[in-house]
């Protein structure tokens, strides 16, 4: 998919009502090579970055109305950095570094800085969760037993529905791109073989099938051969026109020769000095990340961190050796065995 767009929100709220238009408003936009910000409100920017620079103004799935209020901003460039300004915000994205990353555009507001755009890169032989890739029109649901990691991609009801994962190939070769999908009884009542789209690096795609599972928490594997050089591509799973969708993805992999389905995730670097959301580490043993109690940021928590789980993450850009105050944000109540103390890790 040519397209990368992202929505910024940090204090507002949006509501969703068919505006008329639902063009895009010149005033409010900064245009940086292939990457388009468009300055909604001093709390919303919509992010959009297009290979080819044809950027969208129609209403998308995210932003239906674009007709805000003009909000006052300051743009400049200087040592290779764009940034732009609000009353409640600082926007900063490197000059011609390409898709959105975690090191390359990063948000700062209140004190804190972040970077919310993730780009998890899955080399060969590493677990991709579905939930962790660029979606259109899908959400994440863990209401299916089975599953790994937060939850898994659900539905794919609608055309255009789909994901798109970046891979890396560690030699040039074929390889075999593996879905692990589950296809009980849809919401059309059918209980069949479905079909979805498989493309590499935005050609055509070729249509894959997905055997009728026994029910939603029986997940299986299909599997693909592509032909890849080395380095990254882009893989996409999509519902054309043409095809049934209606299933659910928990996860893919690239794999090589016979190399078996792999347990251990993908996740994305944190750069040093922004926030590093605890559910986008590298989580073994029997935590899990969990959305009940409120107030946390990002997609949820680490729950369970119990004896023998570990949580990782691998921090980046780090301007120098020595050492550095890391700040956990936790929270610490009653515990399942009735304790309530501090705790140590």
């Amino acid at each position: 998919m040519r397209k990368r767009t992202t929505i910024v929100p940090l204090l507002a709220l949006l509501s969703l009502v068919l505006p008329a238009p639902a063009t895009a408003q010149p005033g409010g936009t900064v245009v940086s090579g292939q990457a388009r910000f468009q300055i909604l409100s001093p709390t919303l920017v919509r992010s959009e970055f297009a290979g080819d620079r044809r950027f969208e103004d129609q209403g998308t799935y995210n932003v239906v109305n674009r007709t805000f209020p003009r909000t006052a901003y300051t743009s400049r460039v200087q040592d290779g950095w764009l940034t732009i300004t609000t009353s409640a915000m600082t926007l900063r994205y490197r000059v011609g570094s390409g898709p959105f990353r975690a090191d390359n555009l990063e948000i700062r507001t209140a004190g804190t800085t972040a970077s919310p755009w993730r780009r998890v890169v899955c080399a060969t032989g590493q677990l991709c969760e579905a939930e962790d890739q660029q979606r259109e029109g899908l959400l994440v649901a863990a209401d299916h037993p089975g599953h790994t990691g937060a939850g898994f991609v659900a539905g794919f009801s609608y055309t255009n529905n789909g994901i798109t994962a970046t891979v890396r190939a560690s030699s040039a070769g074929r390889h075999r791109l593996v879905v692990k999908y589950a296809n009980g009884r849809g919401g059309d009542g059918k209980h069949e073989n479905r079909t979805l789209g498989l493309a590499v690096d935005g050609q055509a795609p070729r249509q894959i099938t997905l055997p009728a599972t026994a029910d939603w928490g029986a997940w299986q594997q299909v599997s693909t051969d592509v032909d890849l050089s080395a380095g990254e591509h882009r893989v996409s799973l999509t519902r054309g026109a043409a095809d049934s969708g209606n299933v659910n993805v928990d996860s893919l992999a690239l794999l090589t020769g016979d190399q078996s389905y792999p347990g251990v995730r993908a996740v994305d670097d944190c750069r040093f000095g922004t926030s590093c959301e605890a559910e986008n580490g590298l989580v073994t043993g029997a935590a899990k990340i969990a959305v009940e109690h409120a107030g946390f940021a990002g997609t949820g928590f680490v729950a369970e961190l119990v004896g023998g789980t570990r949580l990782s993450q691998r921090v980046t850009s780090v301007p120098a050796a020595g050492t550095y105050p890391v700040v956990l944000r936790y929270a610490n109540g009653v515990g399942g065995d009735g304790k309530h103390e501090a705790g140590r890790c």
